[in-house]
């Protein structure tokens, strides 16, 4: 009798456990109904409004600052859509990726376009547009014929060459997931180098680039972009299907989402175009690294000297220091345009040039485009003033913040007090946290308020100006 009154209450708490997730599954489903009626706008009224308003996060693929300048794929996509809409577009950024969802249905945009994958789950509760990018988990590994290092690493052509293939990955990432996925599929062990330090994935990807380590793995997108400063790095060896990316409306946006979607499907041309900018158009920086510069005499580095010595006596520079920032940003090329839009010899962008006084038809004018890169320094000079004392150690910070933006350096600053080192000195200290900005685990917290950075190239970029700058000092007269 005892039994069978048990086994009965088990029925029945099993029983009111399968209510109550009911209910609440019907209440969830009609919250997210009534926010969405609630906060529910017709494609005419975006238009009446003038506005569309997009829910993004910072990262490399949506949306980033460069040289202070928003930047970003789908931000360039989302501008074209709102001059075919006829309205501004209006970027509201977030960390809070858990919520980014709830975000939407509560009215606080549009749409979202934060680098969104397609998933089933989600698709219940959202609608996703049509994909505006696919991409896939892809293998690092160098060349063939390229071997920065006598010890070579074999080039491999499919998956189930990696048993028995020293893999590098950080531990606990999704990349770690992925290759115990990978060991499962193939049927043999890959030798898994789980990395415990603070490390981003470009600077792994770098690793395998000088052959510090064999192979890495990384997601198509993060590979592309590190293909164009690293073009000896092979990524076409796939080792998951593809994934669509696309932006997420409410489910009750139907005329947005048909519009969209005819919106991409008549402009594929045009977003390959802008795929290509930023995934495979080569980036000068890396390119200015590998130039071994040779000045033209023991008194000549360039064309532009009588306009560098009048310039950098403005900054109190030694002049051969303001020539060599010029040879890293545009090898004195007074043409030169990189592919975020920086033009002429100092790579000034467009609306930074404009802002201190230098209109668009003038700036491939070699001394005026000289002229106004140095009053962007003397404004950074003097806003370093206030917060780097020292002389010597303020023009890191100057010159670190002409390639990156003054923001990143200011978060990295942020990032070094944080790990209790030396926010006043750039080598070792605050450059070291100029690597971490390229980590969401990093640039989505810590008090981080400009969100993500390639860091690795204001690194590099101050590093390597100062190196040039002392060649130019043994070889060149003041």
């Amino acid at each position: 009798m005892q039994k069978n009154c048990y086994k009965e209450n088990l029925v029945l708490n099993k029983m009111k456990k399968i209510l109550i997730l009911i209910i609440l599954f019907f209440l969830f489903n009609n919250c997210i109904s009534v926010w969405e009626e609630l906060n529910k706008i017709s494609l005419d009224e975006i238009k009446k409004k003038g506005k569309l308003k997009v829910i993004t996060s910072y990262n490399p693929n949506s949306y980033f600052l460069y040289k202070d300048q928003p930047v970003g794929y789908e931000y360039e996509l989302l501008q074209l859509l709102a001059v075919d809409l006829g309205v501004t577009l209006e970027m509201q950024v977030t960390s809070d990726l858990q919520n980014i969802d709830y975000m939407l249905n509560k009215g606080e945009g549009d749409l979202i376009a934060a680098n969104s994958l397609v998933t089933r789950e989600k698709s219940r509760q959202l609608k996703y547009t049509d994909y505006v990018m696919t991409t896939k988990h892809v293998l690092i590994q160098r060349k063939k014929g390229y071997e920065p290092k006598k010890k070579k690493s074999k080039y491999l052509e499919n998956t189930v060459e990696l048993i028995g293939k020293e893999v590098s990955v950080v531990e606990n990432s999704d990349f770690h997931s992925k290759l115990k996925q990978i060991q499962n599929e193939i049927g043999g062990s890959i030798k898994i180098n789980s990395i415990t330090d603070k490390i981003t994935i470009d600077e792994l990807i770098e690793k395998v680039y000088i052959g510090d380590l064999d192979y890495t793995i990384a997601d198509e997108q993060t590979a592309l972009l590190n293909q164009v400063y690293y073009p000896e790095l092979d990524i076409s060896l796939a080792v998951s299907i593809d994934t669509k990316i696309a932006w997420v409306v409410r489910r009750n946006s139907s005329e947005l989402l048909k519009y969209i979607n005819t919106w991409i499907a008549g402009n594929r041309p045009k977003i390959e175009e802008i795929q290509e900018k930023y995934y495979r158009k080569s980036r000068l920086y890396l390119e200015g690294l590998k130039i071994d510069y040779k000045p033209k005499s023991k008194t000549k580095i360039s064309a532009f000297d009588e306009i560098f010595k009048v310039e950098a006596e403005k900054l109190n520079w030694d002049w051969r220091l303001l020539a060599s920032l010029a040879f890293q940003e545009s090898r004195f090329n007074p043409t030169a345009q990189s592919w975020a839009g920086a033009r002429g010899l100092m790579q000034l962008m467009p609306s930074t040039a404009s802002g201190l006084g230098l209109p668009l038809s003038d700036i491939y004018n070699p001394k005026r485009n000289i002229e106004t890169g140095v009053k962007h320094l003397i404004w950074l000079e003097k806003t370093w003033k206030e917060i780097i004392k020292d002389d010597e150690e303020r023009i890191k910070f100057v010159l670190a913040s002409y390639n990156a933006g003054q923001g990143h350096v200011l978060d990295a600053i942020t990032l070094t007090k944080y790990f209790n080192k030396n926010s006043q000195v750039w080598d070792k200290n605050v450059a070291e946290s100029m690597l971490l900005l390229s980590d969401p685990s990093y640039f989505n917290g810590y008090g981080v308020r400009y969100g993500y950075c390639r860091g690795i190239e204001p690194y590099k970029y101050v590093q390597v100006i100062f190196e040039r700058y002392n060649e130019f000092r043994e070889k060149v007269k003041k």
